[in-house]
């Protein structure tokens, strides 16, 4: 019986994990489109531009994630910038969420912030 090493299997998950983010950038976009164009002929300004904003930043996130993975698969030194990217991009996306929302909280809104600042203090630390 053959033996699978385990380089191999950390290509072959590598592969699953792509394939996976391939199809939730691809479905994101079909559903950014639909959204879009829903909102224009229901003439809903607010759902127009939440998701004409969240829409694209969900895929940005999905776009450094598959990044990502693809530098941490090929061994590339520059991966935890990428993850550290998409951290950013994820919690700037839900900072504009909760501002959308109708009933957010300062505080929450100050956690988010504060969580950007410190992935982008992060950021600038490791690429120095």
């Amino acid at each position: 019986m053959a033996r699978i090493s385990d380089k191999d299997l950390i290509k072959f998950i590598g592969y699953i994990i792509r394939i996976i983010l391939l199809f939730g950038i691809g479905v994101q976009i079909i559903l950014t489109i639909y959204g879009i164009i829903s909102s224009i002929f229901s003439l809903n300004l607010l759902d127009l531009v939440n998701v004409t904003i969240t829409g694209p930043l969900l895929i940005l996130v999905l776009l450094e994630l598959y990044i990502a993975v693809n530098s941490y698969l090929s061994g590339k030194e520059r991966s935890i910038i990428n993850v550290i990217d998409a951290g950013i991009s994820f919690f700037v996306r839900e900072l504009i969420l909760e501002l959308f929302s109708q009933n957010y909280t300062i505080t929450h809104i100050l956690i988010i912030a504060g969580v950007v600042g410190i992935l982008s203090f992060s950021r600038f630390i490791t690429n120095r």
